[in-house]
């Protein structure tokens, strides 16, 4: 069996152990690290150290938020925004995401397509 090259790292407003909490309860695994709001307060700042870890790889950033979007594309991201979430279709729509998807599955088949 190959082994993905994929890492998935939570980058967040909330605090670290919250998140770390809900992963744990919803038995979540596979998640790198989570980088909440009080190990760094900017998720630009929190990008691009990740992208420091490993700078031959892809990055992109899945938010719910125009703000997210903004975030993703000012550290080299991909920005792929989800209209189920705090910002509706039409909202995000206008911060230019380089991809919206409005579903789980669709996500799915978005990071399937390999971009």
């Amino acid at each position: 069996m190959r082994r993905s090259r994929t890492r998935v790292y939570v980058v967040t407003s909330n605090l670290t152990a919250v998140i770390n909490e809900s992963l744990s309860y919803w038995k979540i695994r596979g998640i790198q690290e989570v980088l909440g709001g009080d190990i760094e307060f900017s998720k630009v700042k929190k990008l691009k150290s990740i992208q420091k870890r490993h700078p031959h790889a892809e990055f992109l950033y899945i938010g719910d938020t125009v703000g997210d979007v903004h975030e993703a594309k000012e550290a080299g991201y991909t920005a792929v925004a989800v209209s189920w979430g705090y910002h509706s279709r039409t909202v995000l729509k206008k911060a230019k995401p380089d991809f919206i998807v409005d579903t789980p599955e669709a996500l799915f088949q978005l990071l399937c397509s390999g971009l």
